[in-house]
């Protein structure tokens, strides 16, 4: 599963998403794999909280990695 969290149409280099951009990115994407039930999200502490669906028993002792890749888009103009 991937999604796009934020791209920047600005030139600034200080131009970042929000955190509860982040949050909710995440929260929705973890959401929309099946056998996920709720997801929980503590900022303050860094953790996320994945809870199975009680009808789809298929992520019960997985693991599911979050990785955040960025990928810049560099032109040098002369």
């Amino acid at each position: 599963f991937r999604r796009v969290l934020f791209r920047s149409t600005t030139n600034s280099l200080v131009n970042a998403p929000s955190d509860n951009l982040w949050y909710n990115t995440i929260r929705s994407l973890l959401l929309s794999i099946p056998g996920v039930g709720a997801v929980n999200i503590d900022a303050l502490n860094n953790l996320i909280t994945i809870e199975t669906s009680r009808t789809n028993l298929t992520l019960q002792g997985q693991e599911i990695k979050v990785e955040l890749n960025i990928q810049y888009d560099i032109i040098c103009l002369t």
